[in-house]
């Protein structure tokens, strides 16, 4: 059991007496405390050692303050000299339940190689709207990364396979290591397993966390933005889905089915988190429409689609916005952008100038500033394309549960 901590004095000893009941030997990492956590480290390890009932404590000192990522590493490297095979993780913070950790450990001993994460509930009160926000945003990342369908990416109540930590090198620290694990494990071969769990979000007056919300978010949307990144590349590897259902099927038929429009459209009504697929789907097609490569924006928009695991019919849909009269007025759009952050100057073309034989030379003169200005206006677009997704999606879901015989 690794257990890091930093200045969490507070809570540290309800979670340690609630971990010596489950007969489990603790690794603390006290990373840099400046308050009473050594001192409780020292009072709860003399009283670990003095009952029989309970596992044995071990106490790893950070002299300062090195990150989340730091402190399990530490922890991780102690379980694998004194023999581990297995090392499960909670928070010091008392949000999440020791007593669960139990139904993790026998997953993991169902599934050796499997990285077993906690899913706590979706709604929980004092749970902060940004909270529940970044939770959706990191499973839809992790699923364009790797196709896995994952309703908590960032609890840190986990059970680790060592094996894992060896063979995956992870550059992410302080907490977006935890991200960054997730989607490497997957690319690796390693299976991903959810276990439901409790969790409590205390009111903000008694609540210790060490999330910062600008710089952690900021932190692991770099992550994932260089994760997303690499899932483009045709050389990454595409994570296994035992459970896929086409599994076995041709693969003429199985591209077939991941094009059906209707297919899109289902899972948009039915799941939940169908509306945040849809609209991104639709996002990321009108940010390709946007960028000047007239011809091939529908062929870039399936292997954007099939590379991260999106709708392909969202995304081609969003693409069309290349399509005339818009697709001109944003090329135009672009180009007076592109062009001036690059001079600094307007865009001017003298209408005496124009003939045909020079009109048509005009985007590959300034190309350049046509694929600055297309970036650019291209998030703009995408977000109108994603706020339209998501309220046709909600729209869609809720006609689909007043319809439904057991709504």
């Amino acid at each position: 059991m690794v257990l890091p901590t930093y200045n969490h004095a507070g809570s540290l000893r309800g979670v340690l007496a609630r971990l010596a009941a489950l007969q489990l030997p603790v690794i603390v990492i006290d990373d840099g405390s400046t308050d009473e956590t050594a001192e409780l480290l020292a009072t709860c390890r003399h009283e670990f050692s003095q009952d029989a009932r309970f596992g044995s404590l071990t106490v790893l000192t950070h002299e300062h303050n090195r990150g989340k990522a730091a402190a399990l590493h530490t922890g991780f490297a102690h379980a694998v000299a004194a023999g581990a095979t297995h090392v499960a993780t909670i928070d010091a913070d008392g949000q999440l339940d020791p007593e669960d950790i139990p139904a993790l450990l026998r997953e993991a001993e169902l599934h050796p190689r499997a990285l077993i994460l906690g899913s706590r509930p979706e709604n929980m009160e004092h749970c902060p709207p940004r909270c529940r926000v970044g939770r959706r945003n990191a499973s839809l990342a992790v699923l364009a990364e790797t196709g896995l369908r994952l309703s908590d990416t960032q609890c840190g109540l986990r059970v680790y396979p060592l094996e894992l930590i060896a063979t995956v090198r992870c550059r992410a620290s302080h907490y977006a290591f935890e991200a960054e694990i997730v989607t490497r494990a997957a690319w690796a071969g390693f299976e991903l397993r959810e276990v439901r769990v409790n969790c409590r979000y205390f009111p903000p007056p008694e609540r210790v966390s060490h999330w910062k919300p600008w710089r952690d978010s900021l932190r692991q949307g770099s992550v994932h933005v260089r994760l997303v990144a690499c899932a483009l590349m045709p050389w990454t590897p595409r994570a296994s889905t035992p459970d896929d259902p086409d599994t076995g099927v041709p693969a003429f038929r199985k591209l077939l089915r991941w094009l059906n429009p209707l297919r899109s459209w289902r899972e948009v009504r039915m799941q939940a988190t169908g509306d945040i697929e849809l609209a991104s789907g639709l996002a990321i097609g009108a940010w390709i429409g946007t960028l000047p490569f007239f011809g091939f924006h529908t062929l870039i928009s399936v292997f954007v689609a099939w590379r991260l695991h999106l709708q392909p019919a969202a995304v081609v849909l969003g693409s069309q916005v290349s399509a005339p009269p818009f697709g001109i007025a944003l090329a135009v759009a672009s180009i007076a952008i592109g062009h001036f952050l690059l001079t600094g100057e307007l865009l001017r073309v003298e209408p005496a100038a124009l003939t045909w034989s020079t009109v048509w030379r005009i985007p590959f003169r300034l190309f350049a500033d046509w694929m600055l200005g297309s970036m650019l206006l291209g998030i703009a677009v995408g977000a109108v394309a994603y706020a339209l997704g998501l309220w046709i999606a909600r729209r869609a879901r809720r006609s689909a549960q007043t319809l439904s015989p057991d709504a």
